[in-house]
């Protein structure tokens, strides 16, 4: 991870800082750990997608600043409380978090979101400079960043529709800039877009998948050569020698086709974050050969066809996805795309009972 911040560093102009996401328990790793990891790589604010995200990061003592991506006004006291920088689009949600900053006393950072495209949260760019204005106004809020989230920066074919929402976002910016309201961070592009595109007009980004060194499409992973940070492992807990005709799991649907088969069974189910619709669609590596995932994955096991490795045996390691002590690699991209998924799910849906074992170096 370090690593990929550095690369990833080097890539940006040189006074570029880095926001990493830490949502959904950092990318499914575990977020209070990581969170306090990035402390010592120089990153000095987190990103969440919920407001309970950064306050459980608070409580267990993160020290950067926290960012939520969205806050209803029902967590206003919350926000105060905590001291989470927010995003804000809302007319209605700027004016009751103004009130109750003003009766606390207390000031509070936001960053007024303008929606160029992806139609989730914030502004429409006509909205921009009447609400930073607004902002501007209120005695305890203060502007610290205008952002934008791009919707397709990993898709070649759709770079026309990011440029469009890049200079949808530049005509917002130079608009409230233009009336003197400072905008300490502007803020727009993702890993896809930080590795991708030259945005030197910008001078924060916000980092996710890229730090783990995954990505989101191959032209993304072509345009800066990560290390990839996390793996998943298992282990055999059993072996059945299956005869011809026999079949394999819940439903019936594989058929044993050999006259002997031997299939061994992973503590690895759909609870854990390999869903139902990984069954038999891709494999997994047992002493780095190929073993196929067959059968349907089932709530707390799965089962794959050792057959054509004789030296399997239980207590086996098994690579899910990633690397394993013999350097032998499988993409969790590929993994996600044998799965009809993407491997923003893949990783983020790793079940709670699967142990995270971090390994850094000391110094």
């Amino acid at each position: 991870m370090e690593s990929n911040l550095n690369l990833i560093r080097q890539k940006l102009p040189s006074q570029t800082r880095l926001m990493v996401m830490v949502k959904a328990l950092a990318y499914g790793t575990e977020d209070i750990q990581i969170a306090k990891f990035l402390a010592s790589c120089q990153i000095d604010i987190l990103g969440v997608s919920y407001v309970d995200e950064g306050i459980a990061l608070k409580r267990a003592g993160v020290k950067q600043a926290i960012f939520a991506l969205s806050a209803t006004p029902a967590e206003i006291t919350k926000i105060l409380r905590w001291e989470i920088e927010v995003g804000v689009g809302d007319q209605a949600f700027i004016q009751a978090l103004a009130k109750e900053a003003s009766i606390q006393q207390k000031e509070i950072k936001v960053h007024l979101h303008i929606d160029t495209g992806m139609s989730r949260f914030g502004c429409r760019p006509e909205e921009a400079l009447p609400l930073a204005q607004m902002i501007q106004e209120a005695p305890f809020l203060k502007l610290e960043g205008v952002m934008t989230h791009f919707a397709c920066a990993e898709d070649l074919e759709q770079d026309p529709f990011t440029h469009q929402q890049i200079n949808k976002f530049d005509a917002a910016v130079a608009e409230i800039q233009a009336l003197g309201i400072s905008i300490p961070w502007k803020h727009a592009a993702n890993s896809s877009a930080a590795t991708r595109f030259h945005l030197p007009q910008y001078n924060m980004v916000r980092i996710g998948l890229a730090v783990y060194g995954l990505f989101s499409s191959p032209i993304v992973r072509d345009s800066l050569k990560l290390k990839l940070a996390l793996s998943l492992l298992s282990r055999i807990v059993g072996i059945n020698v299956c005869k011809q005709g026999e079949t394999i799991s819940y439903g019936r649907n594989y058929t044993v086709e050999k006259p002997l088969q031997r299939i061994a069974v992973l503590p690895i189910g759909y609870f854990d974050g390999l869903h139902r619709h990984y069954s038999g669609k891709g494999w997994v590596l047992v002493h780095g050969q190929k073993a196929p995932m067959i059968g349907n994955i089932c709530m707390d096991f799965m089962m794959i066809d050792i057959t054509d490795i004789p030296t399997a045996q239980v207590g086996d390691t098994v690579l899910i996805f990633g690397e394993d002590e013999h350097r032998n690699f499988l993409s969790p991209e590929d993994l996600a795309m044998q799965g009809e998924s993407i491997v923003h799910e893949l990783v983020t849906c790793i079940g709670p009972r699967i142990p995270r074992i971090f390994i850094y170096e000391e110094s």
